[in-house]
């Protein structure tokens, strides 16, 4: 199974994932956006896709 890895911050109070590798930012390109949104992170999911973080925090939060 592919890997993405992203790296989640929080910015103004709002909890954002970076992509953290080629495929990452491959995918956040085709959705035309820096960052990737909860709903991207689902479909890339549903693509085949395992997600791992950069840093610590859970990526569940945000593919909830």
């Amino acid at each position: 199974m592919k890997t993405i890895t992203i790296e989640i911050r929080t910015q103004y109070g709002n909890t954002v994932a970076y992509p953290a590798c080629q495929a990452a930012k491959l995918f956040a390109r085709i959705a035309g956006t820096k960052t990737l949104s909860s709903q991207a992170l689902k479909d890339i999911q549903a693509l085949g896709f395992d997600i791992t973080c950069f840093n610590s925090q859970n990526t569940m939060e945000l593919v909830k």
